[in-house]
């Protein structure tokens, strides 16, 4: 892809879709969303490793598993993240945990940038990113799994809003409302 093809591509077709700019210091390469605020980031020699201190906390949740469930991907069950960011938990739940993972992200510049930048791999087994509206998504039976089967969900950095608008939180009467966040 072209330079100017990738800067097309990267630029959202929604006029309220933040564009998905890159930087990098020390080894780390970042995500940010038309603004210097860091929305993700990645070791760039070790992209598995979780950089960001308030994304590791999300992985918390593995503290309170059993050690046989840890190492038994299908007791682990289904991650479901909402909003990609650079691709962090959801490298490390499809590649390291080996979890049946997908990603649910709105605005196709940040999946493209992941893509070409922060070592998320093509959709295959295991392994599906959506561009959707994540609400819509999750209250459509025909496309969200099955929330008996979904063991994690992670809803990006919603507290976040620079570099665009709120995020949309999944709506009170989702399926998924008690599953771990």
């Amino acid at each position: 892809m072209t330079a100017s093809g990738y800067r097309r591509a990267m630029r959202s077709d929604a006029a309220d879709l933040p564009f998905a700019t890159i930087s990098e210091h020390d080894g780390v390469r970042f995500l940010h969303l038309d603004t210097p605020w860091v929305q993700g980031a990645m070791l760039i020699r070790e992209p598995r490793v979780i950089v960001l201190e308030y994304v590791q906390r999300m992985m918390a949740w593995m503290l309170w598993r059993d050690q046989a469930v840890l190492t038994d991907p299908r007791a682990l069950g289904h991650a479901v993240h909402v909003g990609l960011g650079a691709a962090a938990l959801t490298r490390f739940t499809h590649q390291m945990l080996g979890m049946e993972t997908t990603a649910v992200e709105l605005n196709p510049g940040v999946i493209i940038a992941c893509r070409m930048y922060f070592a998320l791999p093509p959709d295959g087994a295991g392994l599906q990113v959506l561009n959707d509206d994540a609400a819509r998504w999750a209250a459509d039976p025909a496309t969200a799994p099955d929330p008996s089967q979904v063991s994690w969900v992670s809803i990006g950095n919603p507290e976040n809003n620079f570099g665009g608008k709120a995020a949309t939180p999944l709506p009170a009467d989702s399926p998924y409302q008690g599953t771990e966040v």
